[in-house]
C-alpha cells in the first residue's frame, strides 16, 4: 500500500492518546452533573433519567445529534426544557471543579504525545481527534489539554454535539469525512480499539491497530488493520 497517499492522521482518545486511571472518574462526573439540577428534582428519578438517556443516547441514530437527543430523552423525565439542561452541560464542562476531577484521573500516554508532537512539528498532515462522541468537544479539548496536548495541533476534535449514537458503527466515519471533506483513502484511522478503529475501513480510510497494553480486541472484528505496530512503528511508517 503506498503510505505517500496519507494526508490525514485520525487519533483515537481513549487508550491512544492519553487513559484514565480509574473508571472511579464515571462515578465523580455523575455526582458533579447532578448536583448542578434545581433540587426541586428528585435524586432518584433523576440518576434514572440521567442513566436513560445516556444508555438511549449510545443507540441514536439521527436525525438529532446526540447532544440535542440526550437533552431532549433527560427533559422528558425531569420537566427541565432542553436547553435548560444544555446550559447545565456546560456549566458542569467549564467549571473549575470538573477540571480538577479530569485532571486527578486522566493519565498522559506519554508515546503518544511524542508521536503527535513529530507529526505536528513534520507539517506533512492535518491531524484529527476521532474519538467516541458521548461528551461535547469541548470537554475532550479539556481532557487533551489536562493531558499535556497543546490542541492546536490538532485540526479538529470530534464531540457528541457533531454526531450520533457511537464510533462502532462507520457512519461515525462518514459523518467525519463529511465535515471535514477529506478523501477516505488520503486518511489513517490510528487507535488501539479493535472493534470502534477498524471499522474506519468499511469507508475507505486506512487503519492503523496499536499494540500496547492498552490494545482492545474483539471478536466481532470481520476485518484487519492495514497496519499495526507500536507508535516507533507508526513514526516509522509516517517519515
Amino acid at each position: 500500500m503506498n503510505n505517500s497517499e496519507i494526508k490525514n492522521i485520525f487519533w483515537d482518545l481513549d487508550g491512544t492518546l492519553a487513559t484514565w486511571e480509574s473508571m472511579l472518574i464515571v462515578f465523580h462526573i455523575s455526582r458533579e452533573y447532578l448536583s448542578l439540577f434545581p433540587a426541586s428534582c428528585s435524586f432518584g428519578k433523576l440518576f434514572l433519567g440521567v442513566a436513560r438517556a445516556y444508555t438511549r443516547m449510545l443507540r441514536n441514530y439521527g436525525p438529532l445529534n446526540n447532544d440535542a437527543f440526550f437533552n431532549r430523552t433527560l427533559a422528558v423525565s425531569t420537566g427541565l426544557k432542553s436547553h435548560e439542561i444544555r446550559e447545565l452541560t456546560v456549566r458542569m464542562i467549564e467549571s473549575q471543579k470538573m477540571a480538577d476531577i479530569v485532571n486527578k484521573f486522566i493519565v498522559q500516554i506519554p508515546e503518544g504525545l511524542a508521536s503527535v508532537r513529530k507529526i505536528a512539528e513534520s507539517g506533512k498532515y492535518h491531524q484529527l481527534i476521532a474519538t467516541n462522541p458521548i461528551m461535547p468537544s469541548r470537554f475532550n479539548r479539556m481532557r487533551l489539554e489536562l493531558a499535556g496536548y497543546d490542541t492546536s495541533m490538532f485540526d479538529y476534535i470530534t464531540g457528541s454535539e457533531n454526531f450520533f449514537g457511537q464510533k462502532k458503527k462507520s457512519d461515525y466515519y462518514r459523518r467525519l469525512l463529511d465535515l471535514t471533506g477529506f478523501v477516505p483513502s488520503e486518511c489513517l484511522m490510528v487507535g488501539n480499539d479493535e472493534s470502534k478503529d477498524l471499522i474506519a475501513g468499511e469507508v475507505g480510510i486506512k487503519t492503523f491497530l496499536l499494540k500496547t497494553e492498552y490494545t482492545i480486541r474483539s471478536q466481532k472484528v470481520s476485518a484487519e488493520p492495514d497496519f499495526s505496530g507500536d507508535y516507533s512503528e507508526l513514526n516509522k511508517m509516517l517519515e
